[in-house]
């Protein structure tokens, strides 16, 4: 179990680099890697929440669980979303004069209040352009957002109400989103599991850092030295095993901070 629990994060890697690779050329082929890239480690973060709640370290293993969730969540939006689905930003319903605003290309100040309680910017003026029947497309006064459009289609509720409901969406493809999730996760993964999975690269980190801070210590005269590979003893420890030294482990190294601050 011990080493399935080892091999899965790097069979993510490989799928997540598989996805990044073919995004361009076979978009459907990346999604499907992606997403189960995502559900292998979903699978590692099972395993390693189990480990920890045996081990009776609950909130450890419940932040493992909540990664486990996140990750099956973004294989599911990887396999359902299409690519043309983008994200939507609010909906209201309006009176029609709205609709015949926007034919002629007036953005009415009620529609402008309606972007600002949702605390998005102003479409800027001429900036609608109607795509088809009751749909149009706003530019936004957004800076350095000049090809970044929000989408309005506005659709007709029951015959003869006078009203119309407007949905704006941000002209982000979700997709988009969650490939950038992924490429994070890649980086991260790179980074952090050889550490973390591989004794021999974490072992020579952990050597590493425990050498470093018995040297850093000694520059105070604290008098510690070091038994590889990671316990730092005080020299007036003449039996190692009446007195507990300071065990470096993988996390005192902070590998995690620095990858995810890299990632």
């Amino acid at each position: 179990m011990l080493v399935l629990k080892s091999t899965l994060p790097f069979i993510a890697i490989a799928l997540f680099l598989l996805a990044l690779v073919s995004r361009q050329r076979r978009e459907a082929l990346s999604c499907f890697s992606a997403a189960f890239g995502w559900l292998f480690f979903a699978g590692y973060c099972y395993f390693d929440a189990a480990g920890l709640f045996a081990r009776g370290e609950y909130f450890d293993a419940s932040m493992a669980f909540v990664f486990l969730i996140f990750a099956v969540t973004l294989a599911l939006l990887l396999l359902i979303t299409k690519g043309e689905d983008i994200i939507p930003l609010f909906s209201t319903a309006t009176d029609t004069r709205i609709g015949a605003d926007l034919d002629r290309g007036v953005i009415s100040e009620e529609l402008k209040s309606k972007f600002k309680a949702n605390r998005l910017p102003a479409p800027a003026p001429g900036s609608v352009r109607r795509i088809r029947e009751n749909e149009w497309l706003l530019a936004t006064d957004e800076p350095g957002a000049g090809r970044g459009y929000i989408a309005i289609a506005g659709s007709s509720s029951k015959p003869g109400n006078g009203k119309v409901t407007i949905s704006i969406y941000k002209n982000r493809r979700i997709r988009d989103i969650l490939f950038t999730v992924t490429k994070i996760a890649f980086i991260s993964a790179v980074l952090y599991f050889p550490f973390a999975e591989i004794p021999a690269i974490g072992n020579a980190l952990i050597f590493l850092t425990a050498k470093l801070t018995t040297l850093t210590i000694n520059q105070f005269d604290c008098n510690v030295y070091l038994v590889p590979p990671s316990y730092i003893y005080t020299s007036n420890s003449a039996f190692h095993e009446l007195y507990k030294p300071i065990e470096i482990i993988l996390a005192c190294t902070a590998i995690q901070s620095m990858v995810l601050f890299t990632g």
